[in-house]
């Protein structure tokens, strides 16, 4: 997550006591909040949008923009692989290696003025994935 905001009213002063946040996932769904020191996640200024690009090399990137300062990017763990959509793809079923499944959304745009990579994370927690267009025609990923 990022945050902040800069551009509010004057007599009220800036808003910026948040520097961005990494939330792990605890296998029972539910999250924990991940210290700066060990995740390495830090966007300290007036953070406007936080996107997941794919690479040339098919690693995972999150870029995040902030407002008249640099761009920063993360490089995700090597163990989450990216898997390209197509344009009218619409959402994914994943089937995990435990039985379960989980639906999973293909957007455009998800952040202020900008758009992630229309792509699935894998893991090596998903034995396949089904995924299907807006026509209803689906095909199995793997």
């Amino acid at each position: 997550m990022v945050g902040n905001d800069f551009g509010n009213e004057v007599s009220v002063g800036r808003l910026d006591a948040f520097n961005g946040l990494l939330l792990k996932g605890n296998v029972k769904g539910g999250f924990l909040p991940q210290p700066i020191t060990s995740s390495g996640f830090y966007v300290p200024g007036d953070a406007k949008s936080l996107v997941r690009i794919t690479n040339s090399l098919g690693n995972s990137v999150m870029m995040a923009s902030q407002n008249r300062s640099v761009l920063k990017s993360f490089l995700m763990p090597s163990f989450l692989k990216s898997k390209p959509l197509n344009k009218y793809d619409a959402f994914a079923i994943e089937t995990l290696k435990n039985g379960k499944k989980r639906k999973v959304e293909a957007y455009y745009g998800s952040s202020f003025l900008s758009q992630s990579s229309r792509s699935l994370l894998v893991t090596n927690q998903i034995k396949s994935i089904k995924v299907y267009e807006y026509s209803g025609k689906s095909r199995m990923l793997f």
